[in-house]
């Protein structure tokens, strides 16, 4: 089976994206603990797609891997909308649990968003109510203190680096996937314009059935006509 490219799909090219990232030299911003970790079962991630031409075609094959059968459990939380909402607490349970991925978008439904160890150490020591707050209050609590301080606490810096964990994260598409893909653009195309290969083949379809049920009614009419021992010739006289 051909391997497909989302270029060779779309017609686009997909450009690698930049991994590295300068860190701020005070060891109290370094978030380097949010760095992605590979978890496919199969030993093998892939982080980046290789970039590619941007008017490759769809027609054009090219050699890389076979799609992937499966994704992890770090691409199927990465790319949901619960850890979207709450990176920080996505990459801590990715990390140091071994919950699925359903489990895992359950717990970041259901529970406060997580904060980094250099925001919380920030708050004890600069908010005296800090210890006497849940863990949903702090979390608003810590937000807030960062809006209006110049996030001091480190509060967008660490959602910032959590979400460029979740991103390396994220898996090329399944066959399935891609397949999918292949034929809800093939539909898009077919219902915007009237002239692709298939609607013209729909077309010579159509009217190659209409010809023959034209043909079949003709048949079944004669053959009636004639059983009453009139000739089609002779239809024109009646």
């Amino acid at each position: 089976m051909a391997n497909y490219s989302m270029s060779e799909i779309l017609g686009l090219g997909r450009f690698k994206r930049k991994a590295a990232h300068k860190q701020n030299k005070d060891p109290q911003y370094n978030f380097s603990h949010f760095s992605a970790r590979a978890d496919d079962d199969s030993g093998h991630y892939t982080t980046e797609p290789a970039q590619e031409p941007i008017m490759d075609l769809i027609t054009e094959q090219d050699n890389q891997p076979e799609p992937i059968k499966k994704h992890s459990r770090g691409h199927n939380v990465a790319v949901s909308e619960e850890a979207k909402n709450s990176p920080v607490l996505a990459v801590k349970l990715l990390r140091e649990t071994d919950l699925s991925s359903k489990k895992i978008k359950a717990k970041l439904q259901d529970e406060p968003e997580a904060l980094s160890k250099f925001t919380r150490k920030y708050m004890e020591e600069h908010d005296p109510s800090w210890e006497f707050l849940d863990d949903e209050e702090k979390a608003v609590k810590a937000m807030t203190f960062s809006v209006n301080n110049g996030d001091a606490n480190g509060y967008n810096q660490a959602r910032h680096h959590a979400v460029n964990a979740l991103k390396k994260m994220e898996e090329p598409m399944t066959e399935d996937e891609i397949q999918n893909l292949i034929e809800r653009t093939r539909q898009m195309m077919n219902e915007s314009n009237p002239n692709t290969a298939d609607n013209v083949e729909t077309r010579k379809q159509a009217d190659q059935e209409y010809q023959e049920a034209i043909a079949k009614a003709a048949e079944k009419l004669n053959a009636a006509y004639a059983k009453t021992g009139i000739r089609q010739a002779d239809y024109g006289n009646y």
